[in-house]
């Protein structure tokens, strides 16, 4: 049975960077589904990309393990996402948001979270603005940032 690593922590924490290292160590990547725009610093295979209607869609028939807005769009994981990587040989890794991390641990035992800390706001806004955000985005996400840490 496989087991899932989960990265957890605030936009341009270190998370992407993280998992790419360990895609090039035969990790395999849990794909998710979002209603965001592709980002050029995206995962390949990280994201099934929808529009707001088919994620609907998909959250009405129930296919999402968990689902949540964030920054103005919508997230998700599909159960069969899940499933799969649990029946993967190598382990599977995901980033997610820390208020999902106990959904998933709820539905498999076969989960080992990592939470990374915030960088300091001036290398935030630099990662943040390296990989693409809007200006007005990165504001929002440095004035939001480390509201997970303190929880």
């Amino acid at each position: 049975m496989g087991q899932i690593i989960t990265f957890t922590g605030d936009s341009g924490s270190g998370k992407s960077t993280l998992v790419r290292a360990l895609l090039d160590y035969n990790f395999g990547l849990v794909r998710s589904s979002t209603t965001r725009k592709i980002r050029s610093s995206d995962l390949a295979g990280e994201y099934e990309y929808l529009s707001l209607g088919e994620f609907a869609e998909q959250e009405k028939q129930q296919a999402f393990i968990w689902a949540t807005s964030y920054a103005g769009n919508r997230y998700g994981t599909h159960y069969m996402c899940i499933d799969a990587a649990l029946r993967a040989a190598e382990p599977q890794v995901m980033i997610l948001v820390p208020d999902v991390v106990p959904l998933l641990l709820a539905y498999t035992a076969d989960v080992v979270p990592f939470f990374i800390r915030t960088p300091p706001v001036d290398l935030l806004r630099e990662r943040l603005h390296q990989r693409g955000d809007f200006p007005d985005s990165i504001e929002k996400r440095v004035a939001s940032a480390g509201q997970w840490e303190a929880q």
